[in-house]
């Protein structure tokens, strides 16, 4: 089909861009209150309470850097697989708290969104770490930094 790898191509880049922005910006709200997000966190009830602190900070590290990663397109591959694996421990998380009937806080997005889990916050994960999981999958991504190394490096102009 004509246009057909154009279309999929903006299609993709609007979701690496879409994804690593949300990914960036829930890691910058939670930073911004990384007291709240402990305590938050710690609700869950599913870490030893010592592992707490360091699993947040962890978190909201890799939501920032990995998410701004993958909205630049710098090791594309890489922050979108790191992205998804966050997914799925968020949505395992929420699973978690379903079946056992808890109705905690998400912290999606630190203490600036204040909604409690549920079926909604299961299903966001779930189609986050979907587009994470089919962005980690694509070999080239267009419109890209990795695309300009790779472009550099084959044309001789990294020399």
């Amino acid at each position: 089909m004509p246009g057909g790898d154009s279309r999929r191509d903006a299609i993709a880049f609007a979701a690496r861009v879409l994804l690593g922005a949300i990914f960036a910006a829930a890691g910058i709200l939670k930073a911004a209150s990384m007291h709240g997000f402990i305590l938050t966190v710690n609700a869950y009830n599913i870490l030893p309470i010592r592992l707490v602190p360091a699993f947040a900070v962890a978190v909201v590290s890799s939501e920032i850097s990995f998410g701004l990663s993958l909205a630049a397109g710098f090791f594309s591959r890489l922050s979108a697989a790191v992205l998804s694996f966050l997914s799925l421990i968020f949505l395992l998380a929420v699973i978690v708290e379903i079946i056992r009937g808890n109705n905690v806080a998400c912290g999606c997005f630190g203490s600036v969104v204040r909604e409690n889990i549920g079926l909604t916050s299961a299903a966001i994960d779930l189609v986050l770490l979907s587009i994470g999981m089919r962005l980690s999958t694509i070999r080239t991504h267009r419109w890209s930094i990795d695309e300009l190394i790779k472009t550099k490096s084959q044309t001789g102009l990294a020399d």
